[in-house]
């Protein structure tokens, strides 16, 4: 596990948003977790909302054409029955049983009446100065498997699952894990899931891991009281049972 460094979000106003928005998780913030008033801060009290935002122009499939799924070898492969507009896109799933496009995730924060506060945005690949190696992490669209949020036990941090992955890219909630390959995926691909924590600033940090590979990790949830600083995780894994997809999933501790 690689813990990495901490990137400013963005904030956007929910309302200027105008891409398609699936709501998935919600908690309350904790009144350690929010003591400024100042803009920006997140506060005690109010409700906490994860949702993952398809971004069709970031995607590249053209019915008849594209070979799914991506990088399959010849006899295993289909070609796309549906291009990337929303929601057809999702059609390929006829197809391709692991298919799913990497997404946005966006924070909102609300009042308890359901007024919006304000939004953040998860640093991802289409963030201004963002390359393969900056800190970044996306959801798998449609799948409502991650991005649970959770609660520190010190109360000081939200934590939550998803991928290491650019925007767009496709069948990653079902790539194996860099460490833990599994040959009988139909998905070729290797990508860390990565446990993200916010702080009452709006500070992200990420935490890659090799655990999941073949399937998602669901949530996490952050232990740091008393010194401590490990997730506890849980999340599926594998396309079938090798030794080492079977001890990459369940419950962890990272």
């Amino acid at each position: 596990m690689t813990r990495l460094g901490s990137r400013l979000p963005t904030v956007r106003p929910l309302l200027t948003t105008t891409l398609t928005l699936v709501f998935l998780s919600c908690t309350a913030l904790g009144s350690t977790l929010a003591r400024a008033e100042g803009g920006g801060h997140l506060r005690a009290g109010h409700l906490f909302l994860s949702r993952a935002v398809y971004d069709g122009n970031a995607v590249s499939i053209t019915a008849g054409v594209t070979q799914l799924p991506p990088n399959c070898t010849a006899g295993k492969c289909a070609p796309a029955n549906a291009g990337s507009t929303y929601p057809r896109v999702f059609n390929n799933d006829k197809v391709d049983a692991s298919f799913g496009v990497t997404a946005k995730i966006v924070l909102d924060e609300l009042k308890r009446n359901g007024e919006h506060v304000q939004s953040l945005e998860v640093p991802n690949s289409t963030g201004r100065g963002v390359t393969a190696n900056s800190d970044q992490m996306v959801t798998s669209f449609p799948s409502k498997s991650e991005i649970a949020l959770n609660l520190s036990l010190d109360r000081r941090f939200v934590s939550f699952m998803g991928y290491l992955a650019p925007v767009g890219a496709i069948d990653v909630s079902n790539s194996n894990t860099p460490a833990v390959f599994d040959q009988t995926n139909p998905v070729t691909a290797s990508d860390f899931r990565v446990v993200a924590t916010v702080d009452e600033n709006g500070s992200f940090r990420f935490t890659k891991t090799n655990a999941y590979s073949g399937n998602n990790g669901r949530a996490a949830i952050l232990n740091d009281k008393q010194g401590a600083n490990v997730f506890y995780t849980v999340g599926n894994a594998g396309n079938s049972q090798p030794n080492g997809i079977i001890i990459a999933a369940g419950a962890k501790v990272v």
